[in-house]
């Protein structure tokens, strides 16, 4: 096991701030996310993804949210997509088409002639994106928006749909580290930059149908980018895919696994590509490789998708024993 205190004057060697707070108008993808417990009473998770314009085109912008009460029955959950990125999707589409017939794609094609989305997707007529030294980043897909603010050093968060309005504000100026130790790593040959804050506090209000509450709580902010696509598809899979796995710990301890996956012969191929333990002194620790056990499935009544639902994870380095098991099983947010 390998550890160092992270130097706030560093931000790991790959990593320049404020300017990685921003867009990185050279990657492929690129994703800011949060999830968060709010009053201990909600699971909150956001994300905005920006895919790097191609076929000539402006970049595209997705967004999804969920609000989801844990110990009720409250479910509020939606995914937006900007216009140019759903054309482009189309395009990506006909030409996966031409190549091989599929009947899935071409029903999603002649659903989609007229230029309109399908649920459980809704189609923003336009995204923004706005970058100055006082916000290197704000970015609005439909209702949903978010800044970084360089003077608070926080993140602000919005929604303001017809039955729900949000407005969170995360607090950035410690706990943060690098991914994979140094900022940047591979997964199946495609390079990735990014940074992780584990432990963000986080304060707000959540209106449902008219009725607002206070917010606090803390949330895991990742802001990810770098390569996406295969020059050459592997199997049936055009891009890299992974399980990501973020545990906060008593003590306050913080641990993330990221693990990459590949189609094989009996399902998928797993191998974990990095393991960090952040320490509550500020030090992190790379680890050597958990042992992750997934200890079974669900099937969503949404989308019929066959999800994993709980593992069991062995951390040698540790000596520790990890059962990780969803409080609710509907959870699927399509993206």
């Amino acid at each position: 096991m390998t550890s160092k205190k992270i130097d706030p004057d560093q931000h790991g060697a790959a990593l320049s701030f404020p300017r990685d707070y921003g867009r990185h108008p050279n990657a492929e993808i690129e994703w800011w996310y949060v999830y968060s417990f709010l009053n201990d009473r909600y699971a909150f998770m956001a994300c905005f993804w920006r895919y790097h314009g191609r076929m000539g085109t402006a970049d595209g912008w997705m967004t999804a949210y969920s609000l989801v009460e844990i110990a009720g029955d409250e479910r509020r959950r939606k995914t937006w997509i900007d216009r140019p990125l759903f054309l482009q999707t189309r395009e990506t589409m006909k030409h996966s088409q031409q190549q091989r017939h599929d009947p899935f794609l071409e029903a999603v094609l002649e659903i989609t002639a007229n230029g309109d989305v399908f649920k459980p997707y809704h189609l923003a007529d336009a995204a923004s994106l706005e970058s100055s030294d006082a916000r290197p980043v704000s970015v609005a897909v439909g209702p949903c928006s978010f800044y970084y603010d360089a003077e608070g050093q926080g993140l602000q968060l919005l929604i303001d749909e017809e039955g729900l309005q949000v407005q969170l504000a995360l607090d950035l100026s410690d706990g943060w580290f690098p991914m994979n130790f140094s900022g940047v790593f591979e997964i199946d040959g495609q390079k990735m930059w990014g940074y992780t804050h584990p432990r963000a506090s986080i304060t707000g209000t959540v209106a449902l149908d008219g009725r607002t509450e206070q917010i606090s709580g803390n949330s895991w902010f990742d802001h990810q980018w770098g390569e996406w696509l295969f020059e050459h598809p592997i199997a049936e899979s055009f891009h890299p895919m992974w399980n990501y796995y973020a545990v906060l710990l008593d003590g306050g301890q913080s641990l993330v696994l990221y693990e990459a996956k590949r189609p094989g012969q009996n399902g998928f191929d797993r191998d974990v590509v990095y393991a960090l333990l952040l320490d509550s002194d500020g030090t992190l620790s790379a680890l050597n490789k958990p042992v992750i056990v997934c200890r079974d499935h669900v099937e969503s009544l949404r989308t019929n998708n066959l999800y994993v639902c709980g593992w069991t994870i062995e951390i040698a380095d540790l000596d520790l024993n990890l059962d990780l098991v969803p409080f609710h099983l509907d959870q699927d947010v399509c993206v």
